[in-house]
């Protein structure tokens, strides 16, 4: 019993005094604190490695090179896109352009037609098809309001247009052109009238009397025919050139055949300064003078005779400037100046036009 004693003693620890268990304490503390240190001292090393890299890229793009490359690329970019868009705009603005063009000179070999109501089938014809968008809804306004009216063309009354005749056909066609299709004004007493052609001259051509609906849907070959029939008749249709011929027409639609004829005899006497008879007939007599002039010079002097005569009725005041330019129109394109009236086409005080 007393071995065991002694063992039991021996393996005992004696317990620990006051000042070591502060001290064990203490050392714990120190450890705990040199943890802490080392975690603080790991996030600032992590911190100092972030920025390490934020200062490395700041550094970077803080570099001349780097913001001249840099810039560089933008300006290409920005040249690029830029001059993309301005190409994109400029080609789009041709594209336009080249269409409105292509529409107009559509309309313009449409209305190139001397019967109003071909041409206003041509236009229609344009617009329901959808070949004119741009021009579509104005075309259509016009047609509506102006059932009856004469339709523009690329026509031009107030210049010569002689110098392009070859035939008879031409020398009508010039004539149909100029009067430009029905024409329906109060003013004028000759009443309703389409391509130049009265109810009455239309009644002569049918052998009875012609209603003012026949008139209205007269068309172009007949008005042709209508032409030869009843004014390129008798010595006119021996009249040499077709530029003469084309302006005896032009006085004979407006005036009638017989003051035409009166003022083609006043105009070779005026020339010739040999006696004539003004009967308004051209026999072969006045044929002959006649084609004997040179022909520029003898319409112009025909045209001066007429430029007196329409001064002198009462109506010039109202349709002097159209009557005018109809002159101008069957003049020489180059005048010889013997007739101050067909230098300048004057002032209308009616801005009502009339084909007659």
């Amino acid at each position: 019993m007393e071995q065991g004693e002694q063992v039991e003693t021996a393996s005992r620890k004696p317990p620990l005094s006051e000042f070591d268990e502060r001290r064990l304490a203490l050392e714990f503390e120190r450890v705990k604190l040199d943890r802490q240190r080392a975690n603080v001292e790991l996030r600032l090393k992590r911190r100092e490695l972030d920025a390490a890299k934020t200062r490395g890229w700041k550094n970077i793009l803080a570099n001349p090179l780097t913001l001249a490359i840099v810039g560089g690329f933008i300006t290409i970019m920005t040249t690029t896109i830029g001059g993309h868009f301005t190409a994109s705009e400029n080609i789009s603005a041709e594209t336009a352009k080249a269409r409105q063009a292509l529409q107009a000179d559509l309309i313009k070999k449409f209305v190139e037609n001397p019967n109003p109501q071909t041409v206003r089938a041509n236009l229609r014809f344009l617009v329901d098809v959808g070949l004119v968008p741009d021009y579509a809804a104005s075309l259509q306004s016009f047609l509506a309001k102006n059932p009856d009216s004469a339709l523009p063309s690329s026509f031009n009354p107030g210049t010569s247009a002689l110098q392009n005749l070859h035939t008879d056909d031409d020398a009508i066609d010039l004539v149909l052109r100029f009067e430009g299709g029905f024409s329906n004004n109060s003013a004028d007493a000759v009443g309703a009238t389409n391509f130049g052609i009265t109810l009455a001259a239309l009644g002569s051509y049918l052998g009875r009397d012609a209603s003012p609906e026949e008139l209205r849907s007269l068309s172009v070959e007949t008005a042709r025919d209508i032409y030869k029939r009843q004014y390129l008749i008798g010595g006119a249709s021996a009249l040499a050139s077709v530029q003469v011929k084309a302006a005896y027409l032009g006085l004979a639609t407006n005036m009638g055949t017989s003051r035409a004829s009166r003022l083609f005899q006043a105009a070779v006497g005026s020339i010739d300064h040999l006696p004539v008879i003004q009967d308004g007939v051209l026999g072969p007599a006045s044929i002959q003078r006649i084609n004997a002039i040179e022909p520029d010079l003898l319409i112009e002097t025909v045209n001066c005779e007429a430029a007196k005569y329409y001064k002198s009725l009462p109506q010039f005041d109202r349709f002097g400037r159209v009557w005018m330019q109809r002159l101008r129109t069957f003049s020489p394109p180059s005048l010889k100046g013997i007739c101050a009236e067909l230098q300048a086409v004057p002032n209308s005080t009616d801005p009502t036009q009339s084909n007659r």
